[in-house]
């Protein structure tokens, strides 16, 4: 599927979801709720973003010590604006940031992208973590999405922590193994293929360490608390009961609806997390919808106000990426 395609359809599934939660709401009720939002939590999930953002700069940092001495400030605008790349196409921001940070730092870029990866693997654990130590003791309100969407995040989880481990325990093999299946690749294409697994090679590494997979975990974990913060405040914010399960719910469906292709600010995939996540606690459908629009008000605008600016800086276009035109320097 070309990036151009999986725009397309993540824009017309945004509508589809924003769509079919339209039909089953009031919309009266929606703007009564809404206008009678409570302010000082609208600036609280707002408040969490910065935080957010700077742990994940943190932890980027974390796992990048073996490929690159940095500070996590020098990372903060990277991140911003990968955030705000994420935002406008769906795996557009993992370029983003590595080409700004490769920039920035002068790390290897391929071996930026091969840190990025190892992040998925803590994103999907510790967010699979928290996720079945808050919601399977009250199983009764597990639904079938809820209990795909574990499942989701288990096996994604187990796959990349083997193909990490793999090329970490049998690197060479691995190696060789790529060479022959690319060779019948154009020579220009399979060098620079071969080049960039090579050069990604050190961003595994950080794998190795014990001390520096546990201040990763660690640092996951906090992210993940982070976002049902946000979540917590957005619910507070439109007056309705909050708990820690649903509150994991919501979190857990917004990352698994993510899986798919997204519509730009992530519109109708965070409705319909929200939705399906609080139906399960008898929270109905219309203030579920009014908490999800704080939320991407809180969670998504920040992001793209100041991340943009970062990207358009950095001569990185939507439109070369959307056309395969944009490509990690991995020399």
């Amino acid at each position: 599927m070309s990036r151009w395609s999986s725009a397309v359809i993540g824009i017309v599934l945004g509508l589809v979801f924003l769509g079919a939660a339209a039909l089953l709401l009031d919309w009266h009720e929606v703007w009564k709720v809404l206008s009678d939002a409570r302010w000082t939590w609208v600036l609280t999930a707002l408040a969490v973003v910065p935080a957010y953002i700077y742990v994940k700069a943190l932890r980027w940092r974390v796992l990048m010590t073996p490929v690159a001495a940095t500070t996590s400030r020098r990372l903060l605008p990277a991140v911003w604006a990968g955030n705000a790349g994420n935002y406008l196409a769906p795996h557009f921001g993992e370029l983003v940031r590595v080409m700004v940070a490769g920039e920035q730092i002068g790390a290897n870029r391929s071996a930026l992208l091969a840190t990025i990866g190892v992040e998925r693997f803590f994103d999907f654990t510790a967010l699979g973590i928290l996720a079945a130590v808050i919601l399977l003791p009250g199983g009764d309100a597990l639904s079938p999405a809820l209990a795909a969407a574990m499942g989701a995040m288990a096996v994604l989880a187990v796959v990349l922590l083997a193909v990490v481990m793999a090329f970490l325990a049998w690197p060479e093999p691995l190696l060789g193994l790529a060479t022959r299946v690319t060779q019948w690749l154009s020579p220009r294409v399979h060098k620079f293929l071969m080049r960039a697994l090579r050069n990604g090679m050190a961003g595994l590494s950080t794998m190795r360490k014990p001390a520096l997979v546990m201040s990763a975990g660690m640092l996951s974990l906090a992210q993940w608390v982070l976002i049902g913060v946000c979540v917590a405040a957005s619910m507070k914010a439109v007056a309705l009961p909050v708990w820690i399960a649903p509150v994991a719910a919501v979190v857990l469906l917004n990352v698994a609806g993510l899986v798919l292709p997204a519509a730009p600010g992530h519109v109708g995939t965070i409705q319909l997390a929200f939705i399906l996540g609080l139906q399960g606690f008898e929270i109905g459908r219309e203030p579920s919808f009014a908490a999800s629009l704080v939320f991407n008000a809180a969670m998504v605008v920040p992001v793209m106000l100041i991340g943009f600016p970062i990207l358009s800086r950095a001569g990185v276009q939507l439109g070369a990426y959307l056309a395969g035109r944009l490509r990690i320097d991995v020399t």
